[in-house]
C-alpha cells in the first residue's frame, strides 16, 4: 500500500473519531443542564425547612412552673391558686419575658420535686442549691433572695442563751418539715444517721409549730421570717395562746433561693427561658424591686 493511501485513511479515522466525540458531548450536555436546576431546587427546600425551623423556636410558649404549695406566706395554695411573696415577685418578672405565657401552680414539695426528677416538670420554686445531692435539679436561676434558717425552742427559765449546732443537740428531737433536706447541713444529717440526734418530719409549717407547742418535739428548724409571720397568723386566729413563748437557741445558716430546673426536662425553649428570667431579676435586684417585695412582706 502506498504511503499516500495510508495517509489518507489516517486522516479519515482522525475525522470520525472527533465526529463521534462531539456527537457524545451534544448528547449527554442536557442531562449535565437538567442537573444544575435539581441542586438549586434541593437548597431551596433547605432554605425553607431552616427556616421553619427558626419560626418553631420564636413561641410563643406556653410553660407551668411549680411552687411549694406549703410554704406560707412565701408560696402557697389558697383554694386552687398559687399566692405568696415570691409568688409576686415571680409574676411579674414572668410577665416582662417576652414569648413566654407562664403559669405558677402550687403543688405539694415532695410532688414538685418527684415531677422534676420524672422530668414531666421544668422548674420549681424555691429550692435551695442541691446541685451535690438532688441530680435532677440542674442548673438553677440566679439567687433571688436568702433565707435564714434558725433552731428555735418553747422559752423557759432552763432554756439556754444559746447551743452551738449541731453539737449540742445531741439526745434531742429536733422537727423539720418533710422535702426541707438541705435544712440543718451535712453535720447534723450525719448525727441523725447515727442516731445522735432524732428527726421528726412533718407535712406543713402550722403542724410543724403546733409539735413544737405540744411538746412532740424539742426544737423545729425554721426560716425565721416564716416563723415569725407565721406565730403572729396563729395568735390572730385564735390557734396560739399569747402565753406560750418561743426562743431561738442557734442560727443555723443563711441558704440563697432560686428556681430550679429539671435535668430531665426536654424542650426547644429551656435557655432561652432561663436567660430571659435570669436577665429579669437581675434588673430587679439592681432597681431594687426585689427589695421592696420582700420588705413588704416583712411589715
Amino acid at each position: 500500500m502506498s504511503r499516500i493511501k495510508i495517509l489518507i485513511i489516517i486522516i479519515t479515522v482522525f475525522f470520525l473519531f472527533t465526529a463521534c466525540v462531539q456527537n457524545e458531548d451534544i448528547e449527554s450536555a442536557p442531562e449535565n443542564f437538567e442537573a444544575k436546576p435539581e441542586i438549586e431546587i434541593n437548597a431551596q427546600e433547605e432554605s425553607q425547612t431552616n427556616t421553619t425551623s427558626k419560626e418553631e423556636m420564636n413561641g410563643p410558649y406556653d410553660v407551668t412552673i411549680y411552687v411549694d404549695a406549703g410554704y406560707y406566706p412565701l408560696t402557697y395554695n389558697e383554694y386552687g391558686v398559687a399566692k405568696g411573696i415570691y409568688v409576686d415577685f415571680l409574676k411579674i418578672a414572668f410577665s416582662r419575658m417576652e414569648n413566654f405565657n407562664v403559669t405558677i401552680e402550687a403543688v405539694p414539695w415532695q410532688r414538685g420535686k418527684t415531677l422534676l426528677q420524672t422530668g414531666e416538670g421544668f422548674a420549681l420554686a424555691p429550692p435551695f442549691y442541691h446541685g451535690h445531692d438532688w441530680e435532677y435539679i440542674y442548673p438553677y436561676s440566679i439567687q433571688f433572695n436568702t433565707e435564714n434558717i434558725v433552731a428555735i425552742t418553747l422559752a423557759n427559765d432552763n432554756t439556754p442563751d444559746t447551743l452551738k449546732w449541731p453539737e449540742e443537740y445531741l439526745g434531742t428531737v429536733v422537727g423539720n418539715v418533710a422535702g426541707f433536706d438541705g435544712y440543718g447541713g451535712e453535720e447534723f444529717r450525719k448525727l441523725v444517721a447515727e442516731g445522735k440526734i432524732n428527726l421528726d418530719e412533718t407535712e406543713n409549717v402550722f403542724t410543724h409549730i403546733q409539735k413544737l407547742v405540744n411538746h412532740r418535739v424539742d426544737y423545729i428548724m425554721m426560716n425565721d421570717a416564716i416563723f415569725e409571720y407565721q406565730v403572729k397568723k396563729m395568735r390572730d386566729e385564735s390557734e396560739l395562746d399569747n402565753l406560750v413563748q418561743f426562743k431561738i437557741t442557734s442560727i443555723i445558716g443563711s441558704d440563697p433561693v432560686y428556681l430550679g430546673y429539671s435535668e430531665n426536662y426536654n424542650a426547644p425553649y429551656e435557655y432561652e427561658f432561663r436567660k430571659a428570667f435570669d436577665n429579669e431579676v437581675y434588673k430587679m435586684i439592681k432597681s431594687g424591686e426585689i427589695e421592696e417585695i420582700m420588705n413588704a412582706f416583712e411589715e
